[in-house]
């Protein structure tokens, strides 16, 4: 694994230079986007996105809470906008791939709408509740439960069980 890791590095850095080529043309200093997607994503004619973050990344988690709660407001007003999920990943950066590759690769089936362990540490976060964290469910059982249960005061929202 060592092994692995130094040859990835060392092979990132003697390569000649590719993404970092591409940044400045869609980011500010600060890595401020020049077009942010937050207003972009609601109108994405997709059924679900997903965000995953590390839980001491870098990039400000709040970024995809606000995308969620912007796509949860419009759908209240009866709007079609795509299903918004956003994984925290315990342990990991911004490299959440190496950081903490179970709770990563975890994150990537359920996004994709497969079962995860019940004891899994993946977290989901709600713009609803945005000081909770719990474990997370999938969209499987999420749209279950919805199913299940009639529209309450809060205007029909489906909030994760």
């Amino acid at each position: 694994e060592k092994t692995a890791l130094s040859e990835y590095l060392y092979t990132n850095s003697i390569l000649p230079g590719s993404g970092e080529y591409g940044l400045q043309p869609i980011l500010n200093p600060g890595a401020f986007a020049k077009k942010p997607t937050i207003f972009r994503i609601p109108n994405l004619k997709v059924k679900n996105v997903s965000f995953l973050y590390g839980a001491h990344d870098w990039m400000d988690i709040q970024g995809g809470i606000d995308v969620q709660r912007i796509c949860q407001e419009r759908q209240q007003n009866g709007e079609t906008t795509p299903d918004i999920e956003v994984y925290k990943i315990p342990e990991a950066g911004h490299l959440l791939m190496l950081e903490n590759w179970k709770a990563f690769n975890e994150a990537v089936i359920q996004a994709g709408g497969g079962q995860v362990s019940k004891t899994s540490q993946l977290e989901t976060i709600t713009s609803q509740y945005p000081s909770v964290i719990k474990n997370s469910v999938t969209r499987k059982e999420k749209l279950a439960a919805s199913e299940a249960s009639a529209p309450s005061s809060s205007g029909g929202v489906r909030v994760p069980a």
